[in-house]
């Protein structure tokens, strides 16, 4: 019985002691956390990639080390790095978007391609992604597209300006295709949607 005593009272001092280090542990990573996200706000970028190497194991480690390279979007292999190791981040998402946008801006129509997540619904990126298709060659699958993303009763993001600029100088854009993005804008009744009506 007293072996038994003994055997539990060690467990119990040592399960401790690991609860101890583990909590000895976090504050620490959380303090350098912080301390390396003030060096990112300040542009401090030796002392920040220094901090970061001890994070690697911190849960918030992804969000930091996309913060740093949305500030230098240049760094294209650590940004592909970065993807391919955090796809399902948030983080990771974002961090696309800015780069594409990015890309777009130098006119890297096939790289742009290649990296471009077909699965992403936001508006911007689907007018970039005919842009570049129509820029590469594919023109009248990138118009037939335009088209679709065109016909809508509400304003679309500025990002599509470019493309629907371009789209308007050829015949996909007609008389019938305003005229039915016209009723739609009247249908949905809406104070934004009369204004694209007016427009």
């Amino acid at each position: 019985m007293k072996k038994i005593q003994t055997h539990v009272l060690l467990i119990t001092c040592w399960l401790g002691f690991i609860s101890l280090s583990h909590a000895t542990s976090v504050i620490e990573h959380r303090g350098k956390f912080l301390k390396a996200e003030k060096w990112l706000q300040q542009n401090k970028d030796f002392e920040f990639l220094n901090a970061i190497d001890d994070l690697k194991a911190y849960p918030l480690y992804p969000l930091l080390q996309s913060k740093w390279l949305r500030k230098n979007l240049h760094e294209d292999a650590a940004i592909i790095k970065f993807l391919n190791t955090y796809k399902l981040e948030k983080s990771a998402a974002v961090l696309r978007r800015h780069w594409l946008k990015k890309i777009i801006e130098q006119q890297q129509w096939q790289k742009f391609l290649t990296h471009y997540n077909v699965k992403d619904t936001k508006t911007n990126l689907q007018c970039y992604h005919q842009l570049a298709q129509y820029h590469v060659g594919n023109r009248e699958a990138a118009l037939k597209a335009t088209s679709k993303l065109w016909l809508t009763p509400k304003s679309l993001p500025t990002e599509c300006n470019d493309l629907f600029n371009l789209f308007k100088t050829t015949t996909y854009y007609s008389p019938e295709l305003i005229w039915q993005r016209f009723q739609m804008a009247l249908e949905k009744g809406k104070k934004g949607n009369i204004s694209l009506a007016n427009y």
